[in-house]
């Protein structure tokens, strides 16, 4: 299965939400499987990639952006978006056949990724950083490692507004401002502790404060049911998409709704997003666009 599955560049997708799956299957949202990548916060410009590059890193952004919600928070008031990668290595990969093989009752979805070759190709391209307004960073969190798109301004009120909750979490005070500037020189410290915290991390997602707090509340029971109940949008990529952009799905961001009225609220406003984000592409090239948010161009 596994010979195959490199020949066809696919990797395995466990159906189970990241906001999440199944409790027991957390370290494993990472998907370790195949294909091997680091991140940097850097690309060069449209004419100095040629078009084997391009295409590498316009299926990049393709999945991050419209498969995994970084579009949000590029163009829209999603604070933050992570997307797990690939561990490549054998260990990895033995771990999660071996794991797959004692847990048959998992789904198991074979799917086309092109994330992390992307993600390789727009580290080899370091000519031009990215505007202030945005931190796009590889985060090593120990059991994994993670792609981050954040939006500066918006992550920082979510910041204040919860303040509270994060000191607690983080362990102490904190100036928000400089949290930002810590993540942009690689300084995680802090940031693991949020980004390992179910509730920091589902506000910091755009998940809703109610929703975080009752999926912590979950978690903590250990209640978590087989299969999460009531995603905000189906994500079986084996049926067709509702919203497709630049002929990729294009989804609202994916959690569980847990508060009903908080999660009606959320739903409506990406679903606004959506057409206004599918707007400011439409008639231009996907990447270009991308691009020239990202470095404020």
């Amino acid at each position: 299965m596994l010979n195959r599955a490199k020949k066809q560049n696919i990797i395995v997708f466990i159906r189970y939400l990241l906001f999440f799956g199944e409790k027991k299957l957390f370290k494993f949202v990472i998907l370790n499987l195949f294909l091997s990548i680091v991140l940097s916060s850097c690309c060069r410009t449209k004419e100095t990639l040629n078009q084997n590059e391009r295409e590498k890193i316009a299926a990049f952004f393709e999945e991050l952006l419209l498969e995994h919600g970084g579009a949000y928070t590029l163009f829209g008031s999603k604070p933050m978006t992570n997307e797990p990668l690939v561990d490549t290595s054998e260990e990895a990969v033995q771990k999660l056949q071996q794991y797959l093989s004692e847990h048959p009752e998992i789904e198991v979805i074979w799917i086309d990724r092109k994330l992390e070759e992307g993600w390789k190709e727009w580290k080899r391209n370091p000519q031009n950083t990215l505007q202030k307004n945005f931190i796009l960073a590889e985060v090593d969190l120990k059991d994994y490692k993670a792609v981050i798109l954040l939006n500066v301004a918006s992550t920082i009120s979510v910041l204040y507004e919860n303040y509270a909750d994060f000191k607690k979490i983080v362990g102490c005070d904190f100036d928000p401002t400089e949290l930002i500037q810590q993540l942009r020189a690689g300084k995680i410290d802090l940031w693991s502790r949020l980004l390992r915290d179910c509730k920091a991390l589902g506000i910091l997602l755009g998940y809703g404060y109610q929703n975080s707090c009752l999926f912590e509340k979950r978690m903590n029971e250990d209640c978590i049911e087989p299969r999460a109940p009531n995603p905000s949008e189906n994500n079986d990529p084996r049926l067709k998409a509702e919203y497709v952009l630049n002929d990729k799905p294009f989804r609202i961001p994916i959690f569980v709704m847990l508060d009903e009225s908080e999660s009606k609220s959320l739903v409506a406003k990406y679903k606004k997003e959506r057409e206004q984000i599918k707007a400011i592409y439409e008639g231009k090239d996907f990447l270009d666009v991308t691009l020239a948010k990202l470095r404020g161009s």
